[in-house]
């Protein structure tokens, strides 16, 4: 379980939002969910971010919203003054617009680490 949500499965045709009807009987698992802020988004884009062991990355936040997936090993993060939080491989979060990632940093100091953040903006903001 995560953010609250179970796997379910789904039969022919009740992914319809997600796949456009192409699900069949797939299991879809919802990672992440957030009530987004009413800005028209001109571009959205998803990155993967490495860390090697130990690497950490500078506080920073961004101007539209941000879904972020672990792909692979383990990091931990907090968001403005919340404590730190450690998640692994297929767990995600959510950052608000302008919100501080204060922190985020590979958990291991012996195996790396990615992520694949999902980004937004409007057209008048800079990446």
């Amino acid at each position: 379980m995560l953010f609250g949500h179970q796997s379910q499965r789904l039969g022919p045709g009740q992914c319809r939002a997600l796949a456009r009807g192409g699900a069949g009987d797939a299991e879809v698992t919802p990672l992440a969910a957030a009530k987004l802020p009413a800005i028209a988004s001109a571009q959205a884009k998803a990155l993967r971010v490495d860390f090697a062991p130990g690497a950490e990355s500078r506080p920073h936040s961004h101007p539209g919203p941000v879904f972020v997936v672990v792909a692979s090993g383990a990091v931990e993060s907090a968001l403005d003054g919340g404590a730190v939080q450690r998640f692994k491989a297929g767990d995600a979060w959510y950052e608000a617009p302008g919100q501080l990632h204060r922190i985020t940093r590979n958990a291991s100091q012996t195996q790396p680490a990615s992520l694949v953040p999902g980004c937004s903006r409007t057209a008048r903001r800079r990446w």
